[in-house]
């Protein structure tokens, strides 16, 4: 009799990950986002679901030629450096104790030369690269709010790219390049 309760049971959870979709394309919440072998199922559009309110996190194959977290930080500023034509580089001091300086690139949009673009680049003493995209207002405002910001990080290492309201955390885990979009709200 329990034999047969548990054949009924395999039954009925193959069933069931069959009519929803189970794939391994490793979407997942931030609280299990480490966690290696996870599976994410697919709602009825056949789009990855999340639950709501919570950052989104996905996985991809690593971006050819990256293998650490500085080389992703070069291939994403070299991404959006493609936004500014010919930028002039400096260098700037976040505070007064200069602890933090920051590389700027700053020029015309590639899209609309009218328009000057500015992004800010630089390291934390955490093992974070920060970049703030290129835009029209002021990067560099936005790159010390976040040095000054108290964030819970989703790793020990990896870049976090701020554009359009939005924070877009990478880091790489099991082979693999791993991002938690979340908003950001600028004070």
């Amino acid at each position: 009799m329990a034999s047969s309760r548990w054949r009924m049971l395999m039954a009925v959870g193959l069933c069931t990950a069959m009519l929803t979709g189970c794939a391994n394309e490793h979407v997942v919440s931030p609280e299990n986002a480490e966690q290696p072998g996870i599976q994410s199922h697919k709602g009825a559009n056949g789009a990855p679901s999340t639950s709501t309110g919570s950052p989104s996190v996905t996985s991809t194959p690593l971006p050819a030629g990256v293998t650490n977290v500085q080389q992703l930080a070069y291939q994403l500023r070299g991404e959006l450096m493609k936004q500014i034509s010919n930028p002039a580089q400096g260098q700037v001091c976040l505070d007064n104790a200069c602890t933090t300086a920051v590389t700027s690139f700053t020029g015309p949009s590639s899209e609309n030369p009218k328009d000057t673009l500015t992004m800010a680049y630089y390291q934390m003493k955490n093992g974070w690269y920060v970049l703030v995209a290129p835009k029209a207002g002021n990067a560099l405002a936005t790159a010390q709010q976040i040095a000054k910001a108290h964030l819970s990080f989703p790793s020990q290492s990896g870049v976090l790219v701020v554009r359009d309201g939005e924070m877009e955390w990478h880091w790489l885990a099991q082979g693999r390049e791993w991002t938690k979009r979340q908003p950001f709200v600028s004070r």
